[in-house]
């Protein structure tokens, strides 16, 4: 006998019945296709619009007269003793050139260096400060920018090289603008810093090149103590300052110093870099150092070249480095090292090159 008997009642085998517990997971499914095309559709949207900004900042960079390099296009840099940080290798992109060249390269990587041209502004800093993947910017063509530019650049935090050399416009002022960009490793500024700008850079502790110009009288012992926590630093070049021995013991925990170049100092005894014992490269030119002050070189026993250009050096000051083995060359010339000194030392260091 039928379960239902007359009446209207349907089957228990009806379609109905039987597939009621699919229609919520068809549901489910639908909801979830359209969820995924949703978050599909918002990255690409993303993608594009940080395509679209990355492009507008090349252009500017390229009206300029500058140039940008893509990631795709490099391969890691390294530090290099004797040649300082070694120029990039071209790579090559994972996607076809005729993909690239028909919908531009801001699609297919993110800029890491920008170099920029004679024509760059401030405004040009504006586009270049939207390069939140930038790690390298030479500004050293730009030479009309000015501090104020700087300020596009507090946002980029992964920058590592900095180069604002050759730029009248930018002083040490502008430093307070770098003074959060905790990842740079390279920073170059050749207009006048003084004292009360070095503090702007006390945080960068990750910094391996500093190039400095006090401009004769902008850095003291007083602001080269703000450098003292930036023991990373393998290269320091400080131009036209009134550092003294006395200023050098803010250098003297930095063991990872290879080279280091104080150019018309008031320097008057090495004594602070005895600790220094990695250093390869010194030069003290245009400074008020004497053979007692030459002394305590004895002790940096890596020292491969030796600069002491424009110094107070006679022959006895070349007695500190007849223990020197690894020494390959000394310049001696402006100071009273003489003809019949140099010739006595060679003979005693015949590896060792003297120029005087």
């Amino acid at each position: 006998m039928d379960r239902f008997q007359g009446g209207t009642g349907e089957s228990s085998d009806s379609p109905e019945r039987r597939f009621w517990w699919r229609w919520p997971r068809a549901r489910f499914r639908v909801r979830a296709l359209m969820t995924l095309i949703l978050l599909l559709g918002g990255c690409l949207g993303w993608l594009a619009n940080r395509a679209n900004v990355q492009r507008d900042a090349t252009a500017a960079i390229r009206q300029s007269g500058g140039t940008v390099v893509y990631d795709w296009q490099l391969t890691p840099v390294n530090y290099v003793y004797g040649h300082g940080f070694q120029p990039r290798v071209a790579g090559k992109s994972i996607w076809p050139k005729w993909l690239i060249d028909r919908l531009g390269p801001d699609y297919f990587g993110s800029v890491k260096q920008a170099s920029l041209g004679s024509q760059a502004t401030n405004a040009t800093m504006s586009h270049v400060g939207r390069l939140s993947q930038l790690e390298e910017l030479d500004a050293t063509g730009g030479s009309k920018l000015t501090n104020a530019g700087l300020v596009h650049l507090q946002s980029l935090t992964r920058l590592r090289m900095v180069d604002l050399s050759l730029l009248p416009g930018v002083t040490g002022k502008g430093l307070i603008h770098l003074a959060e960009l905790t990842s740079l490793e390279r920073l170059n500024l050749s207009s006048p810093v003084a004292d009360a700008d070095l503090v702007n850079l006390s945080r960068l502790t990750n910094l391996r090149l500093l190039r400095l110009n006090g401009g004769g009288n902008g850095i003291t012992d007083e602001g080269l103590a703000n450098l003292k926590g930036l023991t990373e630093l393998r290269e320091l070049i400080l131009r036209n300052s009134q550092v003294t021995g006395t200023g050098l013991t803010a250098l003297q925990g930095m063991i990872a110093m290879a080279d280091l170049k104080l150019i018309n100092s008031h320097l008057e005894t090495l004594e602070p870099l005895q600790r220094m014992t990695g250093l390869k490269s010194l030069w003290i030119h245009r400074s008020p150092l004497d053979d007692r002050g030459l002394k305590h070189v004895e002790n940096l026993k890596s020292l491969q070249y030796l600069s002491l250009e424009d110094t107070r050096i006679t022959d006895d000051g070349l007695k500190s480095l007849l223990d020197l083995r690894g020494l390959r060359e000394v310049d001696a010339r402006g100071t009273g090292v003489t003809i019949m000194g140099s010739a006595t030392f060679q003979q005693s260091n015949p590896k060792t090159s003297i120029f005087r």
